[in-house]
């Protein structure tokens, strides 16, 4: 869990330093999904592309079960147990996530 919330953090944090300087300054996980996620969001609608809007809202859901599991079910965080599923869900969905933000860091 605790590899999953380094892994988003650091790929947002890519994005952030290569898109949005002046918003590099954060440092909470939840915020800078909420800012890569907008200005994606804002990328698509300026250039009149269509995007699964499903798509972009995953990058905050994942981003919230990742940091929810970290800090309360990971035993590298708070000694306790990881639960192997979620785990295995986890590293899944932080790879799609991390696909899809690494095609637009430039």
């Amino acid at each position: 869990m605790t590899y999953a919330y380094s892994c988003l953090e650091g790929l947002f944090k890519a994005y952030i330093e290569n898109n949005l300087p002046n918003k590099k300054e954060e440092y909470e996980l939840s915020k800078l999904s909420k800012i890569v996620k907008s200005h994606l969001k804002e990328h698509f609608e300026e250039n009149d592309e269509k995007f699964p809007e499903q798509m972009l809202n995953l990058i905050g859901t994942i981003t919230n079960a990742v940091s929810n599991a970290r800090n309360n079910f990971s035993e590298s965080h708070f000694d306790k147990t990881s639960d192997r599923w979620l785990a295995e869900f986890v590293r899944d969905c932080v790879n799609s996530v991390g696909r899809l933000v690494l095609k637009f860091v430039k």
